[in-house]
């Protein structure tokens, strides 16, 4: 038994479902909802070669260790028992062994970075094995728990497919690398604006390019930026703040989420005062970038679901409401953080972990990195943003990666006292206090 929120099911139980999701994705009738997990099983060899690795990915589990290294030996010693053929073997052995790595890629790394796009394919290796091991990681998750699957980790994973796919079949040189990309979405990008918003000048668009940072010529297509560009300079006024609601439909990916788009001046707060609004609003905030430029000003994206794991609809009230209250509360001349309070319910206390963070020395003699490891739970995030803000953290860029009952978040803040030689003891007590503290709200000593 898996004593935690992110199992609900016993190892045995959660095997069997996952066989059932293998044999479901077969059906026309799941086409709609699991398109690519349908391609990948019609497109495999041998589908008995998936029903085995299904049956051994989490049966080493419970012993202590690795459960895939032991899981993948306990693998190989039923198909050398079966006769399988060599070949075979090798691919349901790795599969095992490999069975979180599509899902961990998808949500810990930055699959939008052509780079890690090409570490993953070096992994993978062949398309044939990128469908073997689809299919087996969307049948995992959706027995793991009822909740996890959504469209957000939908989309992550079929972007990751897709362009794994391309090198596997066409080769690296079929994905540009990164500067290449990147700059290529800003010429495309350029003429487009240029065309249709000529009342932008060059340097306020270049103003608002250096503050939205690489990442977000990556994650949108030429198109989308000029469109977000021209929505966030119509008011020249850099001073005010200016928010935008839209489909987060990144590159090939659809529906997937609701991204905020917020320009604002920077100042100390305004993630912390941001989360407390969206929270306010029973959103859960599932990504985030943060970034500002060296003459003030932010452009900010925030990720959201409701809370059946859904995009926002475009006919939602919500979405005004949360372009009024967060313009409301950013254009204040001092940003109130105040989290916002709701209800944990009674599993989440009996069954939450302690919380774990760790620190390290940022990119900058000001900067660090803190890596918080916590038992998710609502208003989570407000709580970190708001204790940041209140403890004298500026928070430069975030990384938010939601897995089941378990938040695993990297922020890089930066602080008022330099850092002369790796990490100060003042930033270790920090660490333990932050502990004490996200613990101390849902009773944990």
């Amino acid at each position: 038994m898996q004593h935690d929120l992110f199992h609900i099911y016993t190892v045995d139980a959660h095997t069997m479902m996952v066989i059932r999701n293998m044999r479901q994705f077969r059906y026309r009738s799941t086409k709609n909802h699991s398109p690519i997990a349908y391609h990948c099983v019609h497109k495999i060899p041998k589908p008995e070669l998936l029903y085995i690795a299904g049956l051994f990915h989490d049966i080493a589990k419970g012993r202590g260790g690795n459960h895939s290294e032991l899981g993948k030996e306990d693998a190989r010693a039923f198909c050398v028992r079966h006769r399988i053929n060599r070949a075979d073997t090798d691919l349901v052995v790795w599969l095992v062994e490999k069975h979180l790595i599509m899902s961990a890629t998808a949500q810990q790394k930055d699959i939008y970075d052509p780079q890690e796009v090409k570490n993953f394919a070096a992994v993978v290796g062949s398309e044939m094995r990128l469908n073997y091991l689809y299919a087996l990681t969307e049948a995992d998750i959706k027995a793991t728990n009822d909740t996890l699957w959504n469209s957000w980790r939908a989309s992550l994973l079929r972007h990751l497919f897709i362009e794994t796919r391309k090198i596997l079949r066409f080769g690296e040189e079929s994905i540009p690398g990164r500067k290449t990309t990147v700059n290529a979405c800003k010429r495309k990008a350029r003429e487009k604006i240029r065309s249709v918003a000529g009342f932008i000048s060059a340097e306020m668009q270049t103003k608002l390019w250096t503050a939205a940072g690489e990442d977000f010529f990556l994650r949108h297509t030429p198109n989308q930026v000029s469109e977000i560009t021209i929505s966030m300079l119509t008011n020249t006024n850099l001073t005010e703040t200016v928010v935008e609601v839209r489909d987060a439909n990144y590159q090939l990916s659809i529906g997937g989420a609701t991204n905020i788009y917020i320009r604002t001046p920077d100042r100390k707060g305004v993630f912390a005062a941001t989360t407390s609004e969206l929270d306010k609003l029973n959103l859960s905030i599932v990504d985030a970038s943060i970034n500002s430029n060296v003459d003030g000003l932010c452009l900010n994206r925030i990720t959201v679901l409701m809370n059946d794991g859904e995009p926002v609809p475009r006919s939602s009230l919500v979405r005004s409401e949360i372009k009024t209250n967060l313009t409301k509360t950013l254009s204040k001349k001092t940003i109130e953080a105040i989290p916002h309070n709701r209800r944990t319910k009674r599993q989440i206390v009996e069954l939450s972990r302690s919380t774990e963070v760790s620190v390290e020395a940022g990119s900058t003699q000001s900067s660090s990195l803190f890596r918080i490891l916590a038992s998710d739970r609502p208003g989570l995030l407000g709580m970190i943003a708001s204790w940041f803000h209140e403890c004298g953290f500026d928070i430069q860029s975030a990384k938010i990666n939601t897995l089941g009952e378990r938040v695993e978040d990297i922020f890089s803040v930066e602080h008022a006292e330099p850092l002369s030689k790796g990490v100060s003891d003042s930033l270790e007590g920090f660490a333990r206090q932050l502990e004490r503290y996200l613990d101390s709200r849902i009773g944990i000593k």
